[in-house]
């Protein structure tokens, strides 16, 4: 979590019903409606039409409901229909699903969860198609007409070897003041609270390739790219690649590291602004003494640097263009 980072806090308590769905053999169907409170679900709420779970907390927690969709399936096609996790990205926002404590810098330039209908083919065992619609990224009413096409393919090269490509392309609205900028880290468009309303056309793509080296060596890339415009804010990009290795040690350890460049861009009509380099380089190990409790630690090494001058000071209150840091999380699962 970006809230309070040096005080101890409870980033996710959530609570989820499910019922699993297995077409293998057949038609069958299923759902999942999934809540949490804690400082992470802030990014969870639809708080890009600021409907339904928007503003539901207080200080520095909040609650949200962040999944809610029903699926059908019979043999090699499914659909999905709801509010679900978004195609974008790498990195689990779930805690259960985490190696690192700390997110990478492409993790807050996709969106969180979106409202749609997504539908999966499997070609034989080895390739799955993705395709469907989405009303909009982190909403719910879809207030403002949002419109967006998401969709992508995985494919299983061999036992060791995988890589998944996925998209959205559309376009959203913004009403500043009323509305969250959709490019949530680092930049995002903005302007005069009351501002018209503008078009904001988007065009996300994730490429993640993942290689089993060996029986305990595993490594990952990981890339984003974004891409926005819209009038009288100028047009932006951000893009960037991140690196993985994680080493099992034992039954219950596990090492690993992280390397990340992002490069950020952001043009205000003609005259153009500073683009943005970002470096990270963290170590992580992840601790399981226990079925339903695991551990994670990690020390993280940060740099920033404009174009223009270099250093972009942007830790420390913005004293500095670099930074160390490190945490410690505790998930307990039941």
């Amino acid at each position: 979590s970006n809230v309070n980072a040096t005080d101890p806090q409870v980033n996710q308590a959530v609570l989820f019903i499910e019922r699993e769905m297995d077409a293998s053999n057949g038609f069958d169907w299923g759902f999942r409606v999934e809540s949490g409170f804690g400082t992470d679900l802030l990014w969870a709420q639809s708080w890009n039409d600021q409907s339904f779970d928007w503003n539901a907390g207080k200080g520095d927690y909040n609650w949200a409901l962040s999944a809610l969709y029903a699926t059908v399936g019979y043999k090699n096609l499914s659909v999905k229909v709801g509010k679900f996790g978004t195609l974008m990205g790498y990195e689990s926002f779930q805690s259960t699903g985490k190696f690192f404590v700390s997110h990478a810098y492409q993790y807050g330039i996709e969106p969180l969860s979106t409202t749609g209908i997504l539908a999966e083919y499997a070609l034989g065992s080895n390739v799955t198609l993705l395709a469907g619609y989405s009303m909009g990224n982190d909403t719910w009413e879809n207030r403002f007409g949002d419109s967006q096409i998401i969709g992508g393919v995985t494919a299983d090269l061999t036992d060791k070897l995988s890589l998944s490509y996925m998209f959205n392309v559309g376009y959203e609205y913004d009403l500043t003041g009323n509305r969250a900028s959709m490019n949530r880290l680092p930049n995002g468009f903005g302007g005069e609270a009351g501002a018209k309303k503008e078009r904001i056309d988007n065009y996300y793509q994730t490429f993640v390739v993942n290689y089993q080296l060996t029986d305990r060596l595993a490594y990952a890339l990981y890339s984003n790219y974004f891409q926005s415009e819209a009038k009288g804010y100028g047009h932006g990009k951000s893009y960037g690649v991140a690196n993985y290795l994680t080493y099992k040690l034992s039954d219950k350890w596990e090492a690993g590291f992280r390397f990340e460049w992002m490069r950020d861009e952001l043009r205000d009509g003609s005259e153009g602004a500073d683009g943005q380099d970002y470096y990270e380089y963290t170590l992580g190990l992840k601790w399981s003494p226990l079925k339903h409790l695991t551990v994670l630690g990690e020390v993280r090494y940060d740099q920033a640097y404009k174009d223009s001058d270099g250093n972009n000071n942007i830790f420390d209150g913005g004293r500095h263009a670099e930074q160390f840091g490190g945490g410690i999380s505790a998930i307990i699962s039941f």
